[in-house]
């Protein structure tokens, strides 16, 4: 079944793709949120609704002049989130919250 998916001719190779983006962007975004980083859970909140919008462009065909933009402008994004997590956060950063004993 690996073979099916993973085969860029395969109808299947979209759907395996969009579900290994789509649940990698949120678990990301879920450890972003649980920190203290504002900037970073606005430009997350900002990749999800452009790349969820690219996704609807794209299997809806609503719009459909509007997708080699949203496309472009989706990869620069990310791109950009991607490498701002990379280089202006730390791994204390994401250390989970104490709860103090009562």
């Amino acid at each position: 079944m690996y073979f099916f998916s993973s085969n860029p001719l395969s109808r299947h190779h979209d759907y395996s793709c969009l579900h290994a983006d789509l649940v990698s962007m949120f678990y990301i975004t879920v450890f972003v949120f649980k920190s203290k980083l504002h900037f970073f859970k606005i430009l997350s909140v900002i990749c999800l609704v452009v790349f969820y919008t690219a996704i609807y462009i794209y299997y809806s065909g609503n719009f459909i002049q509007m997708l080699l933009i949203m496309q472009k402008l989706d990869l620069t994004i990310v791109i950009i989130w991607m490498l701002s997590l990379q280089f202006f956060t730390d791994r204390n950063d994401f250390q989970p919250k104490k709860i103090p004993a009562p």
